[in-house]
């Protein structure tokens, strides 16, 4: 369809479950992604480092009217960076957000940084349908080491979770070499999840996108987790682009299940079905193809 002026790609169909044929979707939607690109982490895995304030607020308006006026967006991923950096700007932009797309899921993508303040104001977290947390260790000295930085603690990401019923809390996890790179790694972690009492998590591949993502890639698939107390649900394909399963966990106790979902994006410059505002353009995908 034409976006802008351009014609765009729109992903028509569902991903494949379980090497089905695909099911054709009942209206075209897309996702957009909202990359705020400053940081207070240091992150080998990623790029996105640059000034937080460096965001055309204006041009992000025009843009949101017009995908209202003509496609429905039917997911919004607030990212980055890390997006609470600059907390005027990210109050200003998640307000015009939900005010122009007041039904559609909207998700904050953090490190934790600021969550505990914008946790205070009332005004603020109702509008957020998600919060998912990027915690790549259980152990909180090991999360701080793979971020440069301090992070959130698990005493604190525990109240969190319990402050309101509007969000549904997750957490995702990157894997890494040296980190969470083998089976009893990952049920650790999500041991770990359950006695913080989140309810769902991701485990992540690595994109490659530099040499250390590449060097330090885990395939999830390889880790050959499936037994009694892990079990595949869903398993989803984008045809050669990326692959989604759903898993269900029965945490160490076996008093409860965790919701368990692995993405690995191999080829992430070829995904084009969703839009990508990185603060002055929007991009059709993760690759360098400007629309307006």
């Amino acid at each position: 369809m034409i976006l802008f002026g351009n014609e765009i790609n729109i992903k028509t169909y569902n991903c494949s479950l379980f090497k089905q044929a695909p099911v054709k979707k009942e209206k075209e939607t897309i996702a957009l992604y909202v990359k705020f690109k400053g940081c207070n982490a240091s992150c080998n895995f990623c790029e996105y480092k640059n000034n937080a304030s460096d965001f055309d607020f204006k041009k992000y308006k025009e843009i949101l009217l017009h995908l209202k006026e003509n496609i429905w967006v039917n997911k919004i991923n607030l990212t980055g960076g890390e997006p609470t950096l600059n907390q005027p700007l990210f109050k200003k932009v998640l307000k015009l957000t939900r005010e122009i797309f007041p039904e559609t899921y909207l998700i904050l993508n953090t490190n934790g940084y600021n969550l505990l303040k914008l946790s205070k104001n009332k005004n603020i977290y109702p509008l957020i349908s998600n919060i998912s947390l990027s915690r790549h260790h259980y152990e909180n000295e090991k999360n701080n080491e793979i971020f440069r930085c301090n992070t959130i603690n698990s005493k604190d990401i525990d109240n969190l979770n319990n402050i309101s019923k509007t969000w549904q809390f997750h957490v995702t996890c990157n894997l890494i070499k040296g980190y969470i790179d083998n089976k009893e790694e990952v049920y650790k972690y999500l041991d770990w999840v359950a006695s913080i009492n989140v309810a769902s998590c991701s485990f992540v591949s690595l994109m490659p996108i530099n040499e250390y993502c590449k060097d330090n890639f885990i395939d999830f698939e390889k880790l050959n987790l499936e037994g009694e107390r892990f079990k595949l649900t869903k398993e989803w394909n984008y045809e050669d682009k990326c692959k989604c399963n759903n898993w269900a966990y029965l945490t160490n106790n076996k008093n409860g299940w965790v919701k368990v979902y692995t993405k690995n994006t191999y080829k992430p410059l070829d995904i084009t079905t969703s839009l990508v505002f990185d603060g002055k353009n929007i991009r059709a995908g993760f690759n360098e193809k400007i629309i307006a």
